[in-house]
């Protein structure tokens, strides 16, 4: 496996043959506590940030998250279109993007995610 500097503007992983983590660590602020994260099982991968008033766009990035199975940013202010690199995400099971301004299409290459169903 590769292992991508932090002046790439890439994540930079560690792996073995037991775990793959992601290396960076990041800080999660929830109902106002912030809890540091160092690192992050790249398997079985659910984020909730439902309900937290986020505004803005759904960052392209997400689709780097490649063990995400679960999604959901319901309930946010976001707007603008779902990003197309969220078809990088080949193990989703739930993308909830409900009760936001979300516009345009939703992007052919999700059809190709075989756990995503509708």
């Amino acid at each position: 496996m590769k292992i991508n500097g932090e002046k790439s503007g890439t994540r930079e992983y560690v792996a073995d043959m037991n775990n793959v983590y992601y290396a960076n660590s990041f800080i999660v602020t929830t109902k106002g506590l912030d809890l540091e994260l160092p690192r992050v099982l790249t398997t079985n991968i659910i984020i909730d940030l439902s309900r937290n008033r986020f505004e803005g766009h759904i960052p392209g990035i997400i689709g780097d998250l490649i063990g995400l199975r679960t999604l959901n940013l319901s309930h946010n202010r976001l707007e603008g279109h779902i990003p197309a690199s969220l078809h990088q995400l080949s193990v989703l099971e739930s993308l909830d993007l409900s009760s936001n301004k979300i516009s345009g299409e939703i992007p052919q290459q999700l059809a190709s995610l075989k756990s995503l169903e509708v």
